[in-house]
């Protein structure tokens, strides 16, 4: 039997307070900065588009208030990183590289990836496992596993939100 390495909870927020959120986030107003690959230089010309919430100690967003109620239902003990991604539709469903968030192999550091919107795309895991996006879901896993975005060919984008913390 495979041991998937996440806890995947549907539903994760209220429908109102989802519905706050995504509206937000895929508002036409929402302030993307352009990144010129996904996970490093070497990605194959492949980028996306993010938002750093939170980085090195600090929020870096004006918009960091808007997701206390997924930090209160998280309970972090202390944040790493919080960011926005968006990754363009495409041609074909392209699986991203292996990587890990967090260098760290501590029992309680952790990773949380948040779907904004449902698409065909999803999040692959080096150990097995597969989560389709689905708008309003969660996995959680620990931060040492690896794992890669799958971009999307149903809709314009792919909008996901990675927490990495300690619990």
């Amino acid at each position: 039997m495979n041991r998937l390495p996440y806890i995947l909870t549907d539903d994760f927020l209220d429908e109102v307070v989802f519905d706050e959120i995504s509206g937000v986030i895929l508002g036409t107003t929402f302030p993307w900065n352009y990144n010129d690959n996904i996970v490093s230089p070497d990605d194959g010309g492949y980028f996306q588009f993010v938002h750093s919430f939170y980085d090195e100690n600090l929020p870096r967003s004006k918009m960091f208030n808007l997701l206390e109620p997924i930090l209160n239902k998280l309970q972090p003990k202390a944040l790493v990183r919080i960011k926005a991604n968006t990754t363009t539709r495409t041609s074909q469903n392209i699986i991203h590289k292996q990587h890990t968030d967090l260098p760290y192999n501590f029992d309680n550091a952790y990773t949380s990836v948040f779907y904004l919107n449902t698409n065909n795309g999803g999040t692959l895991f080096g150990e097995g496992g597969f989560v389709n996006s689905l708008k309003n879901r969660l996995i959680t896993f620990p931060a040492h596993e690896k794992h890669s975005g799958q971009t999307c060919t149903d809709q314009n984008r792919r909008v996901v939100i990675n927490f990495n913390y300690f619990k």
